[in-house]
């Protein structure tokens, strides 16, 4: 009997394998990255990836419906395209990404906090709905005490960030009590 759930143990462990990371692997080879650039970190959201490379740069594809790509092109991209920040970044050296269902976060090198795409359920936190094609600044001012960001996650429609002080912070779609 141990043999058999061994067996069926490899057998799920190989579909596994087969279905979800060789795809992925796949679906990333025949993406048209340019190779002078090292990725630094990578991101993957319902239907869109972000990457940052060493330079702090940030890249997208894929859909781009709601603007998770920070552009205006709403039928997406095939090959990673620099995300539009709107001068907004001031160039600023993008350290840590998260991509959600169809929305983003990113830290840059001062702990400063940014969103854009789908806002439906204001998983933004600009304490708005209102979808963004290019990043905006989530303010941590009062309620956050204006405290550097140092971690943060996305899930389907809202957004965790964690601050210097260890606090943890969460926004947007509250259905499943998160």
């Amino acid at each position: 009997m141990k043999e058999k759930i061994t067996i069926t143990k490899k057998i799920i462990s190989l579909i596994l394998i087969l279905f979800l990371f060789i795809p992925a692997m796949l679906i990333f080879a025949a993406c048209n990255i340019n190779n002078d650039r090292d990725f630094f970190r990578l991101s993957t959201g319902g239907r869109h990836t972000l990457y940052i490379d060493n330079a702090g740069n940030l890249w997208a594809w894929g859909d781009n419906s709601r603007y998770q790509l920070g552009g205006f092109n709403p039928t997406g991209e095939l090959d990673p395209v620099h995300v539009n920040t709107g001068g907004r970044m001031n160039n600023a050296r993008i350290v840590s990404v998260a991509a959600g269902w169809e929305h983003n976060l990113a830290i840059d090198e001062f702990g400063n906090l940014w969103a854009w795409g789908q806002n439906d359920r204001g998983q933004l936190g600009d304490a708005t709905t209102t979808n963004r094609a290019t990043p905006i600044r989530v303010n941590t001012g009062n309620r956050m005490n204006n405290a550097r960001i140092i971690s943060i996650a996305v899930g389907g429609r809202h957004s965790l960030a964690i601050d210097e002080f260890g606090f943890l912070w969460s926004w947007g779609d509250n259905g499943e009590i998160m």
